[in-house]
């Protein structure tokens, strides 16, 4: 294929044609819009751009390198920002609406954000240890057992996925001392030596060398399976059950939990913003019969 122009392209040596290109109907840009669009453009330009090539760039994104395990919890919080965000101004703009309905409701909205934002981090992060070290290990055992092409046992030797807390102890002190056996059987640097690693799919002699830094006894299942049984199924096993554990905390604490619990106290709070409205509207009123009489 022949590429001379994004309207132009010919296959096969046929001629070439200009290709007709599409209309769209329905949208007009505004000049809103426009004014938008280029204040977007000078973001990119003069703040984005300047940012992520700057020093302080580089040392925010290496103090917040941990935050990637809690992504699914910081992308559903900021979702819920931007929306809860957009309802609470509509709310107040909501001519519809009694004044003191909308801040009521807008105060609603803002406890439920703001106590929702708070309990999901607070609860995913207590959780999460517990998840590491119970939940997602007793499914790595229950998944190796129906697959024990993934255990890695060329590495490890034969060993039983109900010991697997044991044999994660013990697998880095294993996986080194297979390796200098097959060493020793075949010799170093060879092909046969070669062929050997990739079957337990260690491709060079640094990833063994950096298992003598690693205290089984601290290691958890996500880790064990990334440094030594190397198998992609289950590693996309256990990102996804940990997703789903961070989106239901989430949903449950958004959309069912807070919500119920937070409206009594928002009532409270709307009706206190009222009363002190309506004194000070008072105190205001009666200052002004005192001016005039």
């Amino acid at each position: 294929m022949q590429v001379n122009s994004i309207n132009n392209v010919s296959f096969n040596n046929q001629p070439k044609r200009n290709a007709v290109q599409p209309t769209f109907t329905g949208v007009k840009v505004t000049p809103v819009a426009r004014k938008y669009f280029k204040a977007i453009d000078w973001l990119t330009n003069n703040y984005y751009a300047r940012f992520y090539k700057s020093k302080a760039a580089g040392k925010f994104l290496e103090k917040t390198s941990k935050l990637a395990d809690n992504m699914t919890t910081h992308m559903m919080v900021l979702g819920s920002t931007v929306i809860s965000g957009m309802y609470i101004v509509r709310t107040l703009q909501n001519d519809k609406l009694d004044k003191e309905k909308r801040k009521t409701l807008a105060i609603n909205d803002t406890l439920t954000w703001g106590v929702s934002t708070a309990g999901t981090y607070i609860v995913d992060g207590k959780l999460r240890n517990l998840f590491d070290d119970k939940m997602a290990t007793r499914y790595a055992a229950n998944y190796l057992v129906k697959h024990p092409e993934d255990m890695n046992k060329e590495l490890l030797g034969d060993w039983d996925p109900a010991d697997i807390r044991q044999v994660m102890k013990e697998a880095p002190q294993r996986a080194l001392a297979k390796y200098a056996e097959m060493k020793k059987t075949l010799g170093e640097n060879t092909p046969e030596l070669k062929e050997w690693m990739e079957k337990v799919r260690f491709k060079e002699d640094r990833h063994f060398k950096e298992l003598e830094e690693i205290d089984g006894s601290k290691l958890k299942i996500k880790d064990f399976n990334r440094d030594i049984l190397k198998s992609p199924k289950l590693s996309n096993q256990i990102k996804g059950i940990s997703v789903l554990k961070s989106l239901f905390i989430g949903t449950m604490i958004y959309r069912y939990l807070v919500p119920v619990l937070i409206m009594k106290p928002a009532n409270k709070i709307g009706a206190y913003v009222h009363a002190k409205n309506a004194e000070r509207q008072k105190a205001e009123q009666a200052q002004k019969l005192e001016k005039t009489a």
